[in-house]
């Protein structure tokens, strides 16, 4: 698939957001070069990258699910880098509190934790 390079929003500048892999977390980055093909690299990078539709490109060259997936940056991607730091500080917690000896918690504590928590039906 070929994308028309005059419409394509992959131009030199233009933030982007990269990660590898389906779970891979986004990163910033921004396009350096393009190309006559519509294919481009990244700053401080000499990997192509080929525009699909959409506002996304896919990494040229890997297979499978090592490779890279580009868009344009967006709120949804500042929605999902902000969500990804929820679920770490999340599991740094979770570690914390399975390390904790019982003794450690008083009735006042396991209360407030259980306040914070949202409401799970069963």
């Amino acid at each position: 698939m070929t994308t028309d390079t005059k419409t394509s929003p992959f131009v030199p500048g233009a933030r982007v957001a990269i990660r590898y892999g389906y779970y891979g977390e986004w990163r910033e980055a921004f396009v350096d070069k393009v190309y006559k093909t519509g294919r481009f690299t990244l700053r401080g990078s000499s990997q192509q990258w080929r525009p699909t539709d959409h506002g996304r490109a896919i990494q040229t060259g890997a297979k499978g699910d090592g490779r890279g997936e580009a868009r344009i940056w967006s709120p949804e991607i500042n929605a999902a880098i902000d969500n990804a730091a929820r679920r770490r500080r999340l599991g740094v917690l979770r570690d914390r509190i399975a390390r904790a000896r019982v003794e450690s918690f008083t009735d006042a504590m396991l209360d407030a934790i259980e306040a914070a928590l949202p409401k799970v039906s069963p």
